[in-house]
């Protein structure tokens, strides 16, 4: 449980924490290691003000949009995603103690004039633009290398950002509009493709697939849509968000194994298979009910596992794919490669580390015999399924 509520999360790039933000407190950014899924954040520091937005550069660096005075300022920070088990005395949290040498640094922030609150935050791709969404109906893009600003006028009050390609976006907004831009124009967009969509609604969630040809929406009528950027007109795919009302979609999230997932407020968690037409898929692919409402979600880097909060602040995680999937992912896995695996065994000596992927507790693994090795991570909590366990010689 996270008092308040948290507002924003992202996970670092290699999986292992989760930053959250929150508005009311004087440490807004808190850091949670997702490996031993300790109740207590490793990190907390403040971002110096209210924090309306995170997110994560491509260079891994956090974006933190804070209001501190009459504007909103961005700040980029470096933060410690690749403390190891050394950095963190886990075994000092038994005595409601945590001994940690983690600390955030801030490089730089830039002033956004006129900008009183921030709606949406991302980077360009190629990591030269800030792209900010304002509640004004105004997109500030800021050039990092030279700090110059440029401004844009929306349709309405942006509700999300998202980028794609190298210098490319999308901007969703309150009238319900998802319209496509680029950087070296600063005009809507004369590629081919549909320069706006309309999917119905108030446009509250927004993002873009790995491969770059598709963009998703989720709107406040609990359409889930998707939108073809490789052809020259609208290929309109959507998707009925499930449970009662309101289903006000908050989050789309696709994953690289061919899946969507999605949340609204009345606490349903939903994922798809883009491979299924909505005509053939009347229900997600899988269905959760979060312990709370007004849900925030958000997945890990494999998309194998989804992280949620919600106006209760408990912060959750869930698998996001079937037992079967993740045996088949376990097979296929560098894990597998490297060690003698069964579907429900692994095996292996010798001092080659070995990376147990967080997902691996979805396995019903019935028996793990590591002699010898050097485990880099290791459940807190082994499955219900194992059997036989021989550790004799290993380290973690």
């Amino acid at each position: 449980k996270i008092q308040p509520e948290p507002q924003h999360m992202v996970v670092s790039p290699n999986g292992h924490y989760l930053v959250t933000s929150q508005s009311t407190e004087n440490l807004q950014l808190k850091m949670w290691n997702l490996q031993w899924r300790l109740p207590k954040p490793v990190l907390a520091w403040s971002a110096g003000g209210i924090v309306d937005q995170i997110a994560l550069l491509n260079d891994e660096r956090l974006l933190c949009g804070t209001r501190s005075g009459a504007d909103v300022e961005i700040s980029i920070w470096q933060v410690p995603w690749n403390a190891s088990a050394s950095d963190l005395d886990v075994t000092m949290w038994q005595y409601g103690k945590l001994a940690v040498s983690l600390r955030a640094v801030m490089e730089v922030s830039y002033p956004l004039p006129g900008c009183k609150q921030l709606t949406a935050l991302t980077a360009t791709r190629d990591g030269n633009w800030l792209l900010c969404g304002c509640n004004n109906s105004e997109v500030q893009i800021l050039k990092m290398s030279s700090a110059a600003l440029t401004r844009m006028s929306a349709k309405s009050s942006i509700t999300g950002i998202a980028a794609f390609g190298p210098s490319s976006f999308a901007i969703a907004d309150a009238s319900g509009s998802v319209c496509l831009y680029s950087i070296s124009s600063r005009q809507q967009s004369s590629m081919a493709m549909p320069p706006c969509f309309f999917p119905g609604g108030t446009v509250n969630a927004i993002s873009v697939s790995h491969d770059q040809q598709y963009v998703f929406s989720g709107s406040s009528n609990g359409r889930v849509c998707r939108w073809d950027l490789s052809m020259n007109r609208v290929s309109e795919f959507c998707y009925n968000q499930p449970g009662f009302e309101p289903r006000r979609v908050t989050n789309v999230w696709p994953s690289q194994s061919g899946t969507l997932v999605s949340s609204s407020v009345n606490g349903v968690i939903a994922v798809w298979d883009l491979r299924l037409a909505p005509e053939v898929q009347a229900s997600p692919s899988v269905t959760y009910t979060a312990v709370d409402f007004g849900i925030i979600l958000t997945l890990s880097p494999d998309g194998t596992i989804m992280y949620t909060s919600g106006n209760g602040g408990a912060l959750c995680g869930w698998f996001a794919e079937s037992v079967p999937s993740y045996v088949r992912r376990f097979q296929n896995s560098d894990l597998c490669y490297h060690q003698t695996c069964s579907t429900s065994s692994i095996k292996a000596s010798g001092k080659t580390p070995i990376r147990m992927p967080l997902w691996l507790d979805a396995v019903p693994l019935r028996a793990l015999e590591l002699q010898d090795a050097v485990i880099e991570y290791f459940a807190p909590t082994p499955p219900r399924s194992m059997q036989y366990v021989n550790l004799s010689g290993s380290s973690t």
